[in-house]
């Protein structure tokens, strides 16, 4: 199993995962349930929407949620992609800077508004830019009295 392992995954994702579960680390996993909590929640998904995106069970969500099981290194790496997150982070070794953080956000409102009838997209899609763009004029003429 471990030989194979080093195939799916590369050398410093095992290496962490390995560390997480039985490398002596303690409560690295637990805060793989915190994570996936977290992200699962800054999507508004319900854990039977993110069992379906994943392919896998509710009660195997709830119990990834609970810190009850782990999931293999097949399925951490197919979370990870999913929420656009590295191992690492999914893992909790490693924080997104706010920047990246914002950029994500904006990701996953997108992603959630494309869910909408094309047309009801369209309409929000051309508001949104439209307020954007007031904002950003907005800002300038703020910035050039104060200039």
């Amino acid at each position: 199993m471990h030989f194979l392992c080093f195939y799916l995954l590369d050398f410093k994702h095992y290496l962490c995962y390995y560390v997480a579960n039985n490398g002596g680390e303690e409560g690295k996993m637990s805060e793989f349930y915190r994570r996936l909590r977290q992200l699962r929640g800054d999507r508004q998904m319900t854990q039977q929407e993110l069992a379906d995106a994943l392919g896998i069970s509710k009660s195997s969500v709830n119990m990834y949620e609970r810190g009850e099981r782990e999931p293999g290194l097949d399925l951490l790496e197919k979370i990870a992609r999913f929420f656009e997150v590295d191992v690492d982070e999914l893992l909790g070794l490693r924080r997104l800077p706010e920047e990246d953080s914002k950029a994500r956000r904006v990701r996953m409102v997108a992603r959630r508004a494309a869910g909408l009838p094309e047309a009801q997209y369209e309409l929000l899609l051309n508001n949104f830019e439209g307020t954007v763009d007031v904002y950003l004029k907005a800002l300038e003429l703020q910035q050039g009295k104060k200039g």
